[in-house]
């Protein structure tokens, strides 16, 4: 609190000092940044413009006044003029006839008379230039053949020209644009270039120009995200569009999360999922289900339901901005390792404008194609025949008594009819020079493509923002939104492929049909199974700001992340959770549990900015923060329901009754900042640091401090450069810092007790021996990029190189037996991540009314983990087991490896199989092996096969990865797409292995691939299908693992605005728009399984490169509509 009250004193006292020395001449940029204040309007300026100019004017005074002639009044006398780009948008140039961006002459006093509407002059065409929303554009460029014009500031011209003459516009921020002239009067309409407006990027604690950026940040526009459909949620929406971002969709399922991993994966325990940063306010992508430990909620948690992003509705989004390197996110300290996702929503501006927005989506799952009924009997009846068991099974598959009646396809019969997502949006924005605002209203109802799958959101976004006085602000953002999502049992997939198709849906007396050799209930009777989950997110803040000086402003706001989860799953009694056997239903089983989370953000910064002598430029910012973040559940279950569809709540449970519950807290002091200096537009250099004190470890290592410095040169400033008139910018940039880890549980160094029955007795029992040694994760990145663009802005890119390096990694050892603990956490290992990356934008065509935009980006990460400790080392073969995984890791080798047999194709004679046992002295592989079984290497040399053979299979972890875009634009039709891609990963098909193979009866039906087995006569590519598996081809081997390399049609979107003209009739139309959009149309990849991006576990790396029938992604097609008023 003495630093608190310190820093408020030194505000106070600088406040007092400003207040007393004010004059009446204020520097130039100062006044811009009031009209920005007043009026809302924004500005694109070379810094070495306005310079150290200033003016006597007091934009406060004049704000009943038009902003341009404010704005004559604060340039004019400065020999500076404004050019009108787009509503609230404007570009100041020097008056001089070298900084004029167009050609001819310009009236810089207001001199040209207004030409009226259709004024025809002899030998002249007179018109007006409009923006695309149907606004006057003043400065235009008009070049005819035997003359040339620039608009009025109502955009009307007056060209020496005649009919059929093709002119050329051309205006800073807009595309140029070629034309045939028609009669005087017509309508001129340019659309706005994006790469020349969006000049401002947002980063951590406030806003920078791109080109002065000295760190590694990508950035994605609400327009490119306003184009996915919207099934598509916050995370998903980075897909393919930033370097070295990777974004794997694991499931279908709506709602879920998505793995998101920003250059590499560093942390075996930890999360690798970067920080999100919403309006200010930290979210971490964690659902509402309570981490207890128990088998049921782990599997409900490895789905990635209920992430709190997927309640962030997309149509309010500004802009999203990814930080990649240690410059760039070093300010968020503890919490940056993974990199950091800033989204900005949007705010208000300007008139009026009320949009409308409303699509329809249908969606189809991707599923594995199954065996029917009569290939089901004849692929048993071989499998029966080709085995020497004599087991009942295996008499009743020849007699034909094991053969049903039915010819049942799953899959159809527990998908919805229609799955549709109906998705409403209205919004309305606006503000004077008092009050912005932005306040909006959605709604979403997406079905899924299996029966209780779906999800339903409600949300409420209000920003606002009031001018109390000319150097004090006052604002708030609250977003509000209410979400229910229903999801199948995790296992339902694995039915729909495994349940025999020759049973129908339901016996003769009116139940669920059942198979009579195990205890799995059918796929219809399990989707009867409900998991719903109830979720309430609150991202709220208020803020205040003061201007102290023309330079320095200090702001304070207070936030708050305050979500409430309620989840209910309740499975009847015809359900395998539910109790069901072959021998009759069971007593039914239902779990609820409430969860409340909220994290508290104190903030408060100190902003300074200021130009001296027209080449120094500083600017910075100081702050301190306190987080405190609370967490509690509780839960409840039963079983004995008396019936399943109506007493279903827990109070009708009669039996096995279960309560736990659990409260967390955890609290972050951080003290930081950052200062940019630049000299004369070319050396630029950032200092930043943060320091965090974190109540998850003990004192000693409770606080870290992670610095990072930055620099970069704009080479083409340089002399040598200024004959080579196609570089537009070249800018080198380095940096080099430090950021940290801490998200996990945050008693992890405390020794725990719990409450136990012992003997009968109550007691507490020692839960978790304790390390008061427990220290930061800490992770050191260097980047080297290099920033240009080239042929006056057609071409435009990034080039990066950078290392991770990732110190004491938190991972297990085994506690002393003394201790009565089992594994203790402890700082044990080092990862290291290195890679490039490259992304590209540029204007294949840019001609008039018609341009192609093409974006790509590829990135290429190495991953290895350095070091670890041994406690789980297997000496034999050198891997590392970890606890509950049933993976393996290998210093030296990434995370992510694939362990297992190496798979040597398929044995076709006996003489072979003779020939290696009589080798071994015994048995090869096994006394059953075959011809037509898997022959697996001998690895190890020893002369057999056995499990010290299993050795590296594969590696999930792609060599490249990345998307481009392609955009065509004619008039008002637009045709985008973005294409995602991977190289080089490799994925094992656990389904496979299940789908080819007879080990038991458990898993009845198999995938149609197993038709091409191999027999004597045909050969095949699968192995023979024989009950019982007697080689055990079914082990974990190479045999089923792919290169699942793919490129994806992520998405095509089509529109079509309507002309202003043509909107003009209605007279409140502003705006309308039409589009349709196809998601996950076409796969190109030689992965055989239905999804080559999914993954085994949500947000697990060391599990990760599994396919075990995930949640299926679908094919959507999209109509919708937009309205602005």
């Amino acid at each position: 609190m003495r630093k608190l009250a310190a820093l408020y004193l030194l505000a106070l006292s600088l406040l007092v000092c400003a207040t007393a020395g004010a004059q009446t001449t204020i520097p130039l940029k100062n006044a811009l940044d009031e009209v920005t204040r007043i009026f809302g309007t924004k500005f694109v300026y070379e810094r070495s413009t306005i310079g150290n100019k200033t003016t006597t004017v007091d934009v406060e005074a004049q704000k009943d006044q038009p902003v341009e002639k404010v704005l004559k009044s604060i340039l004019y006398p400065n020999n500076l003029l404004f050019l009108y780009i787009d509503v609230n948008h404007y570009t100041i140039v020097r008056n001089d006839k070298k900084s004029i961006p167009v050609p001819g002459t310009i009236d810089i006093r207001g001199l040209v008379p207004r030409l009226p509407k259709d004024t025809a002059v002899e030998g002249k065409i007179s018109g007006i230039v409009v923006s695309a929303d149907d606004q006057p554009l003043s400065g235009v460029s008009i070049t005819a053949p035997d003359g040339g014009a620039i608009t009025d500031l109502n955009g009307r011209f007056s060209v020496s020209a005649k009919a059929n003459d093709i002119v050329t516009l051309t205006s800073v921020g807009y595309r140029p644009l070629s034309v045939r002239l028609k009669a005087s009067g017509q309508r001129l309409v340019m659309t706005l270039d994006q790469r020349q407006i969006d000049e401002v990027v947002v980063i951590a604690y406030g806003s920078q120009s791109r080109k002065d950026l000295t760190g590694s940040i990508s950035t994605i526009s609400g327009k490119d995200i306003s184009e996915l459909p919207p099934t598509v949620n916050l995370e998903q929406a980075l897909q393919g569009r930033a370097a070295g971002v990777m974004v794997v969709q694991e499931s279908g399922q709506p709602g879920s999360a998505t793995r998101v991993r920003i250059r590499g994966s560093s942390s075996l325990l930890g999360s690798n999922q970067p920080l999100y940063v919403v309006d200010g306010i930290p979210v971490v992508a964690e659902g509402n289900i309570p981490d207890d430990g128990s088998a049921f909620n782990t599997a409900m948690i490895r789905q990635g339901l209920n992430s709190p992003l997927a309640n962030i509705n997309t149509e309010d989004i500004e802009s999203i901005s990814v930080l990649k390197d240690a410059s760039a996110t070093a300010i968020y300290g503890s919490r940056a390792a993974n990199g950091v996702v800033i989204v900005t929503t949007k705010k208000g501006k300007g008139k009026p404008v009320y949009t409308f927005s409303t699509s329809l989506s249908y969606q189809k799952a991707q599923t594995e194609k199954m065996l029917n009924a009569q290939q089901f009997r004849e692929i048993w009846t071989e499998a029966a025949n080709n085995a020497t068991s004599t087991a009942a099974i295996v008499q009743d598959i020849k007699d034909g008594s094991y053969f049903g009646n039915g010819n049942t396809d799953w899959s159809k019969e527990v998908t919805p009819g229609d799955p549709l997502t109906k998705n409403v949006n209205f919004s309305v924005s606006g503000g004077t020079d008092k009050i912005k605002y932005y306040s909006s209203l959605g709604a979403q109802d997406q079905m899924g493509g299996f029966h209780n799958a779906y999800f339903k959101r409600y949300s409420f976004l209000l920003n606002l923002n009031l001018a109390v006085s000319r150097r004090i602000n006052l604002g708030t953002s609250v977003n509000l939104s209410s979400s229910t999502q229903g999801s199948p049992d995790a296992a339902l997939l694995t039915r729909i492929y495994s349940f025999r198709p020759d049973l129908p849906v339901y016996d003769s007396a009116g139940y669920y049909s059942s198979s009579n050799y195990h205890n799995f209930e059918n796929p219809v009777a399990l989707a009867a199974a409900t998991n719903v989950n109830r979720t309430g997110l609150l991202l709220g803040s208020i803020f205040g700001d003061i201007r102290i000086t023309d330079e320095l402003v200090f702001k304070s706001s207070l936030a708050v992340n305050y979500s409430t989860g309620k989840q209910r799953s309740f499975y009847p009694s015809f359900t395998f959770t539910g109790g069901f056997t072959r021998n009759g239903p069971g007593p039914g089983f239902a779990q609820e549990s409430n969860t409340e989370n909220y994290s508290t953000l104190w903030e408060n910064t100190l902003t300074y900015d200021k130009t001296f002598a027209d080449r120094h430029v500083v600017n910075g910012v100081l702050g301190a923060s306190w987080q405190g973040d609370n967490q509690e559940f509780l839960k409840a279950s039963g079983k004995g329901f008396p019936q399943d569809f109506t007493l279903t709540n827990l109070s009708s449970a009669t039996q096995d009754f279960e309560i736990a519950s659990n409260k967390k807290q955890s609290g972050l002091i951080s003290y930081f900042g950052r200062v940019n200096y630049q000299y004369n537009d070319k050396y630029m250099l950032t200092l930043s640091a943060r320091a965090d004190g974190s109540s998850k470890f003990a004192s000693e290592n409770k606080w870290a401090f992670f610095p990072t410095v930055a620099a970069a040169w704009r080479i083409s400033e340089e002399s040598i450069f200024s004959s080579l008139q196609f570089i537009d910018d070249l800018k080198i940039r380095a940096s080099i810092g430090m950021t940290g880890q801490q998200n996990f549980g945050p008693y992890q160094w405390r020794t725990l007790f719990d409450a136990a029955n012992y003997g009968g007795m109550p007691a507490v029992v020692q839960s978790q021996l304790g390390n008061s040694r427990l220290k930061w994760e800490l992770t050191r990145q260097t980047d080297i990029g290099l920033d240009f663009s080239l042929f006056r802005g057609r071409l435009n890119g990034a080039f990066d190189i950078y290392e991770k390096n990732t110190t004491d990694l938190l991972y297990f050892y085994k506690a002393p037996g003394n201790t009565g603990a089992g594994n203790v956490i402890g700082n044990l290992g080092n990862t290291k991540n290195n890679g490039m990356e490259l992304s590209l934008d540029g204007d294949i065509i840019r001609n008039g009314s018609f341009t192609w935009n093409l974006g790509l980006n590829i990135a290429r990460n190495r991953n290895r983990l350095v070091k670890l400790n041994d406690d789980f080392l297997n000496k034999s073969t050198g891997f590392i087991t970890p606890p509950n995984t049933g993976s393996v890791l290998q210093p030296g080798q990434p995370i992510g490896l694939l362990y297992g047999h190496i798979a040597e194709g398929i044995f076709q004679t006996q003489e072979e199989i003779d020939a290696l046992n009589a080798a071994a002295g015994g048995f090869y592989q096994a006394a059953g092996t075959s011809p037509g079984d898997i022959k697996f290497r001998d690895s190890n040399g020893d002369g057999r096969v056995t499990s010290a053979d299993q050795t590296i299979i594969g590696n999930a972890v792609p060599d490249f990865s990345g998307g481009f875009t392609n955009a065509f634009e004619f008039k008002g039709l637009r045709l985008s797409s973005l294409f995602v891609y991977a190289m080089g990963n490799d994925l094992r098909w656990g389904t496979q292995a299940q789908a080819i193979n007879f080990t038991s009866a458990a898993l009845e039906n198999k995938m149609s691939i197993v038709l091409d087995r191999w027999t004597p006569e045909n050969g095949g590519s699968q192995p023979r299908v024989v009950y019982g598996d007697p080689n055990s081809n079914g082990r974990v081997s190479s045999f089923y693992v792919y290169d699942a390399s793919f490129l994806r049609l992520k998405n095509v979107h089509l529109s079509y605005n309507f002309p202003g003209g043509l909107l003009s009739g209605t007279r409140f139309i502003k705006t309308a728009m039409v589009y349709i959009s196809g998601t996950n149309l076409l796969t190109f990849t030689k992965y055989p399984g239905a999804n080559p991006e999914t993954s085994n576990l949500y947000n697990d790396d060391v599990s990760t490169g599994l396919d075990n029938s995930r949640f299926p992604i679908a094919k959507v097609y999209t109509v919708g509509l937009r309205v602005g008023f």
